[in-house]
């Protein structure tokens, strides 16, 4: 449910080593608008019109015609130009140079000039620092030019001016360090003028809106003149194309302490919000905790239930914002998490999940991860696993032969690091088997892969003659539950991804590999296995909940 869509194609990039000299801006002229205003509005000083009235060559400074379009010189502002730098850059995020010369894309640490326009690709972000410190940060799908970056370091006085041409711009902006200070946001509809503040303004064809979360903002209509307010944090405002401004007050922060603290899935990270009964829509996002402002992941939906790929082991914001019917973003809302996903448990072998089995000199086994210095495997009676009947930890290699006597078993196995970061990884999901005096003699077992499937998912399954996937032996989508191992190979090496029912897929899993076994699986003293099937069932289920 984004609102807005980066405008216009892009030609190939090229990669600049130096930005083109700043180029003079135009201005439209609109009713109300004075020499005077038009000077304030682009160089931060009225007394700058009489530079406007002999770059435009106008003999009568009073008579303006609307719809004339005025040339406002690069040097008109009185004030020093200054630059903004690239703080954080997620994605793909275009810049085209002052002269209207593409210069590439951004990159952290870019110095970008008075005069760029910046395209925000799909699911981008960019947040930028300006000299004064404040910062501004531009969704997926925004398009901005940075027409006015101005400070006088001496008087500390400071101008900024951000065209918004679609999508959102987020801004923080640092208490005026001197009177005459300005930092506006302009859209075609109307301009946000703050003085240290936060806040947020969006544009799309219909409408410019505006919220404060801290500080004033004043919003005028730039096609109705008389349509002016001021904003005060947990104020709104909405100007559409007619020219009228709608305030209102901000929907409130959820609540969000009920969600999960803490994610050890390493294929996708979700959230199901809680409702707010005026929101007709969410704005959920995923920051770094430790970068302000650094957006990862977004999403806008009307189901208040996010979904993303999973995110590298690290702590984590999470802030939702409602949307309410007057297209107003609500106050927003953060809960912190953290993500610890690896190293990746392995996937089960031995015993198969629901299989009866024998007790006597049972193997339990399990696939081998790359980098992993060992393996911890537990037995319980139950799945909460209070009470482990088995409890070992085995190095390189993922086996262990248990005597256990009839019954039901529930078993579980994770990873373990060494060296200074030694840790152990996010147990697998339980997977249970009975242990039964009476069960059968396991003859040759087939090399098959089997996982625990869930509803409405389909799974790509990648098997290799090599742990680089080099030699790739299968790649297929399996809307089952099995994948048959290659005859006659030897170590096989397998990885998965999955895919819901609206397409959104997961990362590729961690590298198991798999020694395919034809001739029957036997005990360390040579005995065949009772009821085992050489298979591999995903105890890691993809979607597995945060425990």
């Amino acid at each position: 449910m984004k609102r807005t869509a980066c405008q216009g194609a892009v030609a190939t990039l090229l990669v600049a080593t130096a930005w083109p000299a700043l180029a003079d801006t135009q201005h439209r002229v609109v009713a109300g608008d004075t020499l005077w205003s038009i000077a304030e509005q682009h160089t931060g000083e009225a007394t700058q019109w009489r530079v406007l009235q002999n770059a435009n060559r106008l003999a009568n400074p009073h008579q303006l015609r609307i719809g004339q379009v005025l040339k406002v010189p690069a040097g008109a502002a009185a004030l020093p130009v200054a630059n903004a730098s690239v703080v954080f850059v997620q994605g793909e995020v275009l810049a085209t140079g002052p002269d209207g010369q593409q210069v590439g894309t951004l990159r952290t640490g870019t110095t970008v000039p008075e005069g760029t326009l910046i395209e925000v690709r799909d699911k981008a972000f960019v947040r930028l620092k300006l000299a004064d410190g404040s910062a501004f940060g531009l969704s997926s799908g925004a398009t901005a030019r940075l027409e006015r970056l101005r400070r006088d370091d001496g008087t500390q006085q400071s101008h900024t001016v951000i065209r918004m041409l679609s999508g959102r711009v987020e801004s923080d902006v640092v208490p005026r360090q001197h009177p005459q200070t300005r930092f506006d946001v302009h859209t075609p509809i109307a301009v946000a003028s703050v003085r240290g503040t936060r806040f947020g303004v969006s544009v799309s064809p219909n409408e410019a809106t505006s919220e404060v979360a801290s500080g004033k903002v004043a919003v005028r209509s730039l096609l109705n003149r008389r349509q002016t307010t001021t904003l005060a944090a947990g104020d709104g405002a909405r100007v559409g194309t007619t020219g009228g401004l709608q305030r209102g007050a901000l929907l409130p922060a959820a609540d969000l302490s009920a969600l999960p603290t803490a994610w050890d899935d390493g294929e996708f990270v979700s959230f199901a919000l809680p409702t707010q009964p005026q929101a007709r829509a969410y704005r959920a996002r995923v920051l770094r905790s430790d970068t302000p402002g650094a957006v990862l992941r977004e999403a806008w939906v009307t189901d208040p239930t996010v979904l993303w790929q999973a995110l590298d082991d690290g702590q984590y914001t999470l802030t939702v914002q409602g949307l309410d019917t007057l297209g107003l973003l609500g106050q927003t809302a953060e809960h912190h998490f953290q993500v610890q996903a690896t190293p990746a448990a392995p996937l089960f072998r031995l015993p198969a999940a629901g299989t009866t089995v024998s007790g006597s000199g049972l193997t339990l086994r399990c696939t081998e991860l790359l980098d992993v210095a060992g393996y911890r495997i537990q037995v319980a009676s139950d799945t909460s696993f209070k009470q482990p009947l088995v409890d070992v930890t085995r190095p390189d290699r993922c086996e262990h032969v248990a005597q256990l006597p009839p019954g039901s078993y529930h078993w579980r196995v994770a990873s373990l690091v060494a060296g200074a970061l030694a840790r152990q990884g996010p147990f697998s999901l339980p997977s249970a088997f009975v242990v039964s005096a009476d069960a059968p003699t396991a003859g040759t077992d087939a090399d098959t892969t089997f996982w625990s499937p869930r509803s409405g998912l389909s799974y790509r399954v990648q098997l290799a003659a090599d742990a680089g996937f080099t030699r790739v032996l299968s790649d297929d989508w399996v809307s089952g539950s099995q994948v048959t191992l290659p005859a006659g190979a030897q170590d096989v090496y397998l990885r998965w991804q999955s895919r819901d029912a609206q397409g959104r897929t997961s990362r590729l899993s961690a590298v198991h590999r798999v020694t395919p076994n034809n001739t029957g699986l036997r005990t360390e003293d040579n005995q065949p296995v009772k009821g085992g099937d050489n298979t591999i069932g995903t105890g890691n289920s993809p979607l597995q909940q945060p425990r």
